[in-house]
């Protein structure tokens, strides 16, 4: 088989390739998420799950006049604190996340994510203890 013969072969290949991935993609019913690193996993995981709230934290929500829309992007733009976090343990994992705006603890159980607190730095809500 001579050099030409190889090359079209190659190319022919590399064209079906393109057309299956680009067919693949484009009826995608989401779009493809690359959650490489552990911060990335993290606030996946916090995102595309139901949250549940303490006390304390739905009295710290309602005291900041919030919704689970800004929860939601709050999650989004923070960093996961993997030095304060608690990641190794065997019941429960509790993620410190913090922002401009706000610190955000989670605790995580096998089945359910629980807020546990929420400090804002603007607003007070000292009466939520």
């Amino acid at each position: 088989m001579n050099l030409f013969h190889r090359f079209s072969f190659f190319l022919i290949g590399v064209f079906l390739g393109i057309g299956i991935l680009f067919t693949s993609i484009k009826y995608r019913s989401e779009p493809l998420s690359f959650n490489y690193f552990p911060n990335n996993r993290v606030k996946n995981y916090l995102i595309k799950n139901d949250i549940f709230f303490s006390r304390k934290a739905l009295c710290q929500f309602e005291c900041n006049q919030l919704d689970t829309v800004f929860l939601k992007k709050q999650i989004s733009i923070s960093k996961v604190d993997f030095q304060r976090s608690k990641v190794r343990s065997e019941n429960a994992n509790i993620y410190y996340l913090s922002s401009e705006k706000m610190d955000l603890i989670f605790q995580t159980f096998l089945d359910s994510i629980v807020l546990i607190n929420m400090n804002s730095h603007n607003t007070d809500c000292s009466n939520c203890n």
